[in-house]
């Protein structure tokens, strides 16, 4: 999915979110705070920064790490134990901040009974959030790879498509498996070879030629002898460099006439 579409939805959903806060706090001030509600709003600062700084950790801590390492290897388990953890973290955050804010003296850290009260429905929102970013997150994965799944790149006998496959690379501890529309840069680094996802690094022994007899009928093109990069997944090519997700990857002068031979331009 595109960065700018990413964007859109995330800004969307905490725009979401804030309105919901704010219709909350106008309907706890009662019916004649409607005209102040800005105001009201400017006031209640505090109680706002509460409710969305610990869930916007929780948030992103899910959409980032917790997905990436845990649900899409379908570690299902871990995944419900780290969200746990991450709501019972955001939680504490949230109570810290009352504490700041407010003060200890406040009648909700006196009695216990109102401050388990407390303490779940922090963490029960946070889980929400969590929840929610797990979704997003996995929407976003499956819609920028439903559209990669073939994707002819030049007309004629250089045409390349990248078919929905997989290959399993060998990291220190185990095989990892890696779907090929996922593969963006595979980068050499001294003995390793760092393959680029969209969420993930790996770290692998297996050398280049392995990977060129491999990947090179997929789309994966040797550009440099470091980098090997997804055709299919450049954003520009400029100067005798490749801008692919962010990454600046140099066209050697080895590679050059080959490379763009593959895209279609001699």
């Amino acid at each position: 999915m595109r960065r700018d579409l990413v964007a859109i939805v995330h800004s969307g959903y905490w725009s979401l979110y804030l309105l919901l806060l704010g219709m909350m706090l106008a309907l706890a001030r009662g019916p004649h705070a409607t005209a102040r509600s800005g105001r009201a709003l400017l006031v209640a600062w505090p109680v706002l920064l509460i409710a969305l700084a610990p869930n916007a950790g929780a948030f992103y801590a899910s959409y980032g790490p917790l997905f990436s390492r845990l649900l899409a290897r379908q570690r299902y388990c871990s995944v419900f134990a780290g969200g746990i953890v991450v709501s019972l973290a955001a939680a504490g955050v949230g109570l810290l901040l009352a504490a700041l804010l407010f003060g200890l003296r406040q009648p909700v850290f006196a009695k216990s009974s109102e401050l388990l009260g407390l303490s779940l429905s922090l963490a029960l929102v946070a889980a929400v959030h969590v929840a929610i970013a797990l979704v997003i997150r996995g929407f976003v994965g499956w819609f920028g790879a439903a559209g990669r799944v073939v994707l002819p790149l030049a007309a004629g006998p250089h045409a390349v498509q990248r078919e929905l496959d997989v290959i399993f690379v060998k990291t220190e501890q185990r095989f990892e498996k890696i779907r090929l529309d996922e593969i963006l840069v595979i980068e050499g680094q001294r003995d390793y070879r760092r393959i680029h996802t969209p969420t993930r690094r790996l770290m692998t022994l297996q050398t280049f030629a392995d990977f060129e007899r491999q990947l090179t009928p997929h789309g994966i093109c040797r550009v440099h002898k470091s980098y090997m990069v997804a055709l299919d997944r450049i954003d520009t090519i400029e100067r005798g460099r490749i801008a692919i997700a962010g990454l600046d990857v140099p066209i050697s002068e080895t590679y050059r006439e080959s490379f763009f031979t593959r895209i279609g331009h001699r």
